[in-house]
This record gives C-alpha cells, sequence and structure tokens, in this order.
C-alpha cells in the first residue's frame, strides 16, 4: 500500500521538477487502490475507539478530500514569468458495480430496509397507487436504485468517486454497455463533463476549440431528448441521428483525426444530413459514408478546411460554405429538406 502512495508521488514530485524548468508534464495514476487502503487504515484507527463505526458511514467527505488533495493539486500551468512549464494530471478509476438486482416486481416493503430518502419511497408509492409494474427497468429510467444494489462497498465506491470528482477539473465517464455495442471510446456524454473555464475570473478558460462549439450546438440537446422522449416515431428520428454522432465521434486506437474532419464530419451530422445513411447503414455505414465525404471536403474547399487547422475557428463565410459543400454532396439541392 505505502509503496503505491509513494510512487504516485514521486511521479509527480518529477513532472514537478519538469514544470520548474518550462516543460510540459502529464502524470497519470491508473491505480488508486493504495491512497484507498490507506484511507481505510487511517479511519479505521481512528473511528475504532469510538465504538467501531463503520468507516464508510463514519467518515468525512471534506476530509476524504484533503486526504486526496495533497497529491492531485498540485497540479497547474505557471505563468509565462515562470517559464509557462504546466503539469497535468489523469486519474483513471473503476467503480464498482452495483450487485445485479431480482427481475421482479417490487412493492413498497422492499424498499424498507434500502438506503433511500422519504422522497423517494412517495414516488413509489405513487406509481405502484396507479397500477404501475415498478421494476428494474423503471426504476433505471427513474435513477432509483433497485433494493439490494446499494450496498456498503458501492456506497464506498461511489464516494471515492464524489470526491476525487470535486478535486477535478472535469470527468469522462466510460460505459460497458457503449463499448460492448462497438462504440470507441466508450464514453457516455451525458454524465461526462468538464469544468475547465468555470470559475476563472478575468481570465477566460476554453475547454472547446470554438469551431467544434460553433458545429455541434444541437449534440446535447438530441442526446439528452433521446433519454426523455418516449415517443415511438420521434424517438426512431432521434436514434438515427444518435447513431449518426457515436459513428462520427468513434475513434479507433491509434487513429488521429484533425480537428478540421472533427468539425466537418460532426457539422455534417448536426445538419441532418446522415440521418437516412444510419437507418440504412448503421454506424459503420456512417463512418464509411463521412470518410468519403472528409475527401471530397479537402478537395473542394481547401481554404475552409485550412482556416480551421490554423485558427480552430471558423468564419461566418467559412461556415455557409462548409454547410452548402455538406449539403450539396449528400443530395440534390431539389430534395434537401430545410435545416434550421
Amino acid at each position: 500500500t505505502i509503496r503505491k502512495v509513494i510512487a504516485a508521488s514521486t511521479a509527480v514530485s518529477i513532472a514537478e521538477h519538469a514544470r520548474a524548468k518550462g516543460e510540459n508534464a502529464l502524470v497519470i495514476i491508473d491505480d488508486l487502490e493504495g491512497h484507498k487502503d490507506m484511507w481505510r487504515f487511517i479511519c479505521e484507527t481512528l473511528l475504532d475507539s469510538a465504538g467501531g463505526f463503520n468507516v464508510f458511514q463514519g467518515a468525512d467527505d471534506s476530509s476524504m478530500r484533503q486526504f486526496y488533495s495533497s497529491l492531485f493539486q498540485r497540479v497547474g500551468k505557471f505563468n509565462n514569468a515562470k517559464g509557462a512549464g504546466s503539469l497535468s494530471m489523469m486519474m483513471v478509476l473503476e467503480s464498482t458495480p452495483p450487485p445485479e438486482a431480482e427481475k421482479k416486481s417490487f412493492t413498497l416493503e422492499d424498499f424498507e430496509n434500502e438506503l433511500v430518502n422519504d422522497q423517494t419511497r412517495d414516488r413509489i408509492k405513487l406509481l405502484i397507487d396507479k397500477g404501475v409494474d415498478v421494476t428494474v427497468d423503471v426504476l433505471e429510467k427513474l435513477n432509483i436504485p433497485a433494493p439490494g444494489t446499494r450496498t456498503v462497498e458501492t456506497l464506498a465506491s461511489i464516494q471515492d468517486t464524489d470526491a476525487l470528482i470535486s478535486l477535478s477539473d472535469g470527468h469522462i465517464i466510460f460505459d460497458e454497455k457503449a463499448f460492448k455495442s462497438g462504440r470507441r471510446p466508450a464514453i457516455d456524454p451525458s454524465n461526462s463533463l468538464t469544468r475547465v473555464g468555470i470559475g476563472t475570473g478575468i481570465v477566460q478558460g476554453q475547454a472547446f476549440a470554438p469551431v467544434i462549439k460553433k458545429v455541434t450546438p444541437r449534440l446535447r440537446l438530441d442526446i439528452a431528448q433521446m433519454v426523455q422522449d418516449h415517443d415511438q416515431v420521434a424517438g426512431e428520428t432521434l436514434q438515427n441521428r444518435i447513431t449518426a454522432w457515436m459513428a462520427v465521434m468513434t475513434q479507433e486506437n491509434g487513429e488521429v483525426r484533425s480537428i478540421a474532419e472533427q468539425a466537418a464530419t460532426l457539422y455534417a451530422v448536426g445538419r441532418g444530413r446522415l440521418d437516412k445513411v444510419a437507418m440504412e447503414g448503421g454506424i459503420q455505414g456512417v463512418k464509411k459514408s463521412v470518410a468519403k465525404f472528409w475527401e471530397h471536403a479537402q478537395s473542394e474547399i481547401p481554404g475552409v478546411i485550412s482556416e480551421i487547422q490554423e485558427t480552430q475557428d471558423i468564419s461566418q463565410s467559412g461556415m455557409e460554405t462548409l454547410a452548402r459543400t455538406i449539403d450539396v454532396y449528400y443530395a440534390p439541392e431539389k430534395e434537401l429538406a430545410p435545416v434550421a
């Protein structure tokens, strides 16, 4: 345990030395079990004399954050006067999956000894009173843990994860179901976020290249609507769009894409020009289609491509040219539906 903690701290110290010389360093910590074990040992030792409280129920969240911060809050970038060096850190954390829930219809009594609040119990009672069959699938849609799935170990994992997330500038959540479905990387965009630029005061932080923000105004909205929309027809339409979004965001190991290629293909999806392709060919059909479109775009509008690549932004005239190129490529002008 102590060796793992020392190894992580040593790696950060080496990175700090590089930063002090004006270099840029990245520390990747892929095993936090040593820190967790040390935290658990400290809590158990301190709490043992107080009657043996459960370490996970007795530990204070702010104390846990303070424990982790001694390592993680050593990151940062120096200003030009100090050499402009930087130290970034990436933590890889595996969450503890909850136990499998029983495949049955639950009653209010099943939640009697569960760690849920009164408001959640009232929601469940309302569903049962209305004759709704409260199953695992229903509870999952309502984001309510099924009885038997919220164990002490699961709560401990959640507490660890929350403490680390609160110290970070953002987090990326990978989804096992998405991975099994072939999405690469298997990112859950609804639950991943960035805090870069939040609370920076006078200095305006920027998490995305400006061009990406301009070409993907509907991305989060489309995903949110797909999750919430229960109408079958609208749901199918949205599903095609989501399939297209996921296809252009799927990236195989070692595959490199320029910022211009990302912008052009994302904009094609956002304009709805790949919905039919997604319906007929799925993710692979979309990937083949955008690959051919990208070759076409490079030969047709090299000026716009260069603008994006050099500035990571796009002018209004560049947007209009890119939109026209997309529309003409994917359908004859007379067949195109208007795009807002």
